[in-house]
């Protein structure tokens, strides 16, 4: 149901405004068979409002964080592993892999910012599980043919095509 703004029906309810403050339940209930439901629409948006506001600034305890009685030599193993699995990466791959799931951007604002086509910064961003494979089993990222001579160049790795062992 949407709001009649017409002169007429302003002045109607501005009259029963009037007469149900007096206490006139005859004009109270005109008020609640015109306006209930969108009041009802603007209190059911309001409260979905106040809900996200809530999550969205909802604490985490510390205990969740950081329990001190827990052992962190794990975490800080997987950190280990996460910082050297990146440095393994080809500088391309590596920012993207950074961009993507550390600063969160999409894989569309990521190609506008490496000046790279979206598809492109998607093969990026899906050969890094092979690469990270690699490194795990091997101790260092799949190689490749093409990989083996830029390695003997000198130049960084390349985690594209590994080869089947």
């Amino acid at each position: 149901m949407t709001l009649d703004e017409s002169t007429e029906t302003r002045e109607k309810t501005r009259l029963a405004v009037a007469r149900a403050k007096e206490g006139d339940a005859e004009a109270l209930r005109f008020l609640y068979a015109s306006y209930s439901d969108n009041i009802y629409g603007y209190v059911r948006f309001a409260r979905n409002v106040a809900i996200d506001h809530l999550r969205a600034n909802r604490l985490t305890p510390t205990e969740t964080v950081f329990d001190p009685d827990a052992a962190w030599s794990a975490d800080l193993d997987r950190a280990v592993t996460v910082r050297e699995a990146l440095a393994a990466l080809p500088e391309e791959q590596r920012e993207v892999v950074i961009l993507r799931h550390v600063a969160g951007l999409t894989p569309g604002e990521i190609a506008d910012r490496m000046g790279r086509t979206e598809g492109s910064i998607h093969g990026l961003h899906h050969r890094v599980p092979r690469c990270a494979r690699g490194l795990a089993s091997h101790g260092q990222p799949a190689r490749t043919p093409k990989s083996e001579a830029a390695s003997a160049s000198g130049s960084a790795r390349d985690c594209r095509y590994p080869l089947r062992r």
